[in-house]
């Protein structure tokens, strides 16, 4: 992997099939990581991308997100997030008191895995537990949002990644990105211009506005539309920040 002035570029091993040669940025101040994730979505890439904090309260963390195939399969962060058990207690996948009793027991038990524990218990399912470390790691990706500034670096994948990735629904749609700080971008919609939009109602729960926000946007986002022409992709990008602005207008004000 070669470092330029103002990128770091991601060296392919030879035979591995990747289309063509890509360069990120070497710091993320000039870019955000929803531009990054994109770059690294449209290459198929497979490695871990690092993240080294330079602004404060991130001074020197480490943070690295695997990708395979272009896809989050995992994120390595020491940002505070909830752990599995109250992951699930949130999801409404075990009570309170089952919480309660899975946390004594993890307490006394600290060479089990919580996942295992869990499901040898009875307290959750493996299906159960599979959903709340996906949700985990949304989470702490949603986390990495916070990182204004930080080291980037690549590093090619030596082993396999977790299986279950995160979609692009995921880890791209409706995040901060370059192109929306430009003077291009649209001005900000009223309330009620945001709620026609999506195709909703004022008054929308905020479980309708993400579940619309998705459905519309996975038919126009650019990052999936590598093929088409330079005004297609143009089209494309402008009803997308149509749909991004409507969605954060009604997010923001809840």
């Amino acid at each position: 992997m070669g470092a330029g002035r103002d990128g770091v570029n991601l060296a392919r091993p030879q035979g591995a099939g990747y289309p063509f040669a890509m360069i990120l940025p070497g710091r993320l101040r000039s870019t955000t990581l929803g531009d990054v994730l994109g770059r690294l979505h449209r290459a198929k890439a497979c490695g871990e991308l690092e993240l080294i904090g330079n602004d404060a309260p991130y001074r020197g963390s480490q943070h690295r997100i695997v990708l395979r195939d272009g896809l989050v399969c995992d994120v390595r962060t020491p940002l505070p997030v909830p752990p599995l058990g109250e992951v699930l207690l949130r999801q409404g996948d075990i009570s309170a008191q089952q919480h309660q009793r899975f946390v004594l027991q993890l307490h006394r038990q600290r060479t089990v895995m919580a996942g295992e524990l869990l499901v040898h218990e009875g307290y959750a399912s493996r299906q159960q537990v599979s959903s709340g470390l996906g949700r985990q790691t949304r989470l702490r990706l949603d986390a990495l949002f916070a990182l204004r500034d930080a080291d980037l670096r690549f590093h090619p994948l030596a082993r396999p990644a977790p299986e279950s990735p995160l979609t692009p629904v995921d880890f791209l749609y409706g995040r901060r990105r370059a192109r929306d700080a430009t003077p291009a971008a649209p001005a900000r919609h009223s309330l009620h211009e945001a709620y026609e939009r999506l195709g909703l109602s004022p008054g929308a729960t905020r479980q309708d506005v993400r579940r619309a926000f998705r459905r519309l946007a996975s038919s126009v986002h650019p990052d999936l539309h590598a093929n088409v022409s330079e005004p297609q992709r143009r089209a494309l990008e402008a009803r997308f920040a149509e749909l991004s602005g409507a969605y954060h207008a009604i997010i923001t004000t809840e």
